[in-house]
């Protein structure tokens, strides 16, 4: 999954599908909601397809969200 091969193991917003290569936001943030909101999706996928591949990334995402070790305990609107 081309979306995952990003620098923070975030998946990016944007793919080339020419290249199958991600775009990278030049400021090198994703939003925390469609980060979470995909890791919820893949999750599902997995399950319907019985495919762990989709559950992996999710998983991913979600270690990478409880490292953020966020101050407030609140996340911010983009992470990097």
């Amino acid at each position: 999954m081309p979306a995952f091969n990003s620098p923070s193991g975030l998946p990016v917003t944007e793919i080339n599908l020419g290249t199958r290569t991600p775009v990278e936001d030049p400021n090198n943030v994703v939003s925390t909601a469609e980060v979470s909101t995909v890791q919820l999706e893949l999750r599902y996928l997995s399950h319907l397809l019985e495919n762990d591949d989709y559950w992996d990334k999710a998983e991913n995402v979600m270690k990478i969200l409880k490292a953020a070790k966020l101050p407030t305990g609140l996340a911010t609107i983009f992470l990097g």
